[in-house]
């Protein structure tokens, strides 16, 4: 059980860092 926990921690992790990705990107298309 240990090593599905990690991965999905991992999971987590990388999903988090594409949403703040997908955030930045579209923030910067916003016209602002």
């Amino acid at each position: 059980m240990g090593s599905h926990n990690r991965m999905v921690t991992a999971l987590v992790g990388v999903t988090t860092a594409m949403a703040r990705l997908g955030a930045k990107e579209t923030m910067r298309d916003l016209p602002l």
